[in-house]
């Protein structure tokens, strides 16, 4: 036996935990650098300080506020780097703007329920579809005499 390292026994992570860690590992590919959600971030608040005046409508900071959310919902995969530069653009306007920063909040909480809610109503009615197809499919599989028996959804 060797003092100088001491040798550990490797416990086998239970089913759950590496179905866990075999996902994560599967969505860090797609997750950007921090350095390049931090640069992207800068150009954003940038843009945004630019183009709006937190008095009269803002522009810039309405698009922005609209368009984040979209894109974390439109490409899955890449909702955790959106989510890591909303965080930062918040950070950032915080810092430069306070006034700013809340108007932004407020948008983008009012975007992200409107896209939360359209992106429920898809889930939930690729669901209904698909019970509905399940439930033709085992009616068609159990025989001619029980289509007409089984609830529909």
């Amino acid at each position: 036996m060797n003092e100088g390292n001491p040798c550990i026994n490797l416990l086998p992570l239970d089913p759950q935990l590496q179905l866990y860690f075999h996902r994560m590992q599967s969505i860090l590919p797609n997750t950007c650098h921090p350095l390049e959600i931090h640069a992207e971030s800068r150009k954003i608040v940038s843009c945004i300080l630019a183009y709006t005046d937190v008095d009269d409508r803002a522009l810039a900071l309405t698009l922005w506020a609209r368009a984040l959310p979209l894109a974390g919902s439109a490409c899955l995969e890449y909702s955790r780097s959106i989510a890591i530069l909303v965080h930062d653009i918040v950070t950032e306007l915080r810092r430069k703007s306070p006034k700013c920063a809340a108007k932004f909040e407020d948008e983008l909480e009012a975007h992200v329920k409107k896209v939360f809610g359209m992106t429920w109503n898809k889930v939930r009615q690729s669901l209904t579809l698909s019970a509905h197809f399940t439930d033709m499919l085992l009616a068609l599989l159990d025989g001619p005499s029980t289509v007409s028996g089984r609830n529909r959804i």
